[in-house]
């Protein structure tokens, strides 16, 4: 339930047109940011799914275009409404795919804080009832 806020939470950060949930180290697309989930811990109270996401997230780009410090830089200027759903590690790190090569991987720990509303879909013969109810005034 948490992906797709996640997803747009993120796009809204880094200001990048895709996301997608994949190991960094298996990074195929460029300028393309990439979400690798460690762990997450999920609740649901009276209507609400609470969720602790934990991961990675990271771009993979040429030197010239995804200089040292991009991902720290994007966040200086993310919407503060969003960004307030989220612990950002405080040491971005990055590696060369293969050693020689122009691309290099940038990648920041983060920690997502969710919560949302949780209805799970009704039955189809409790959704029938509760129509018939509606239109003959029986659930009043």
């Amino acid at each position: 339930m948490f992906k797709k806020a996640l997803e747009k939470d993120l796009k809204a950060i880094f200001k990048v047109k895709k996301v997608v949930f994949q190991r960094l180290d298996a990074a195929t697309e460029q300028d393309v940011l990439y979400c690798e989930i460690t762990q997450t811990r999920q609740s649901v109270r009276r209507g609400e799914e609470f969720a602790k996401v934990s991961g990675r997230v990271g771009i993979l780009g040429t030197a010239q275009g995804n200089p040292w410090g991009f991902l720290q830089k994007q966040l200086l200027n993310a919407p503060q409404n969003v960004e307030k759903r989220f612990w950002f590690g405080p040491i971005e790190s990055q590696s060369e795919t293969v050693p020689g090569w122009e691309l290099k991987t940038q990648s920041l720990d983060f920690v997502y804080f969710y919560k949302g509303e949780y209805y799970p879909v009704k039955g189809f013969i409790e959704g029938i009832i509760w129509i018939f109810n509606f239109i003959t005034g029986g659930s009043k």
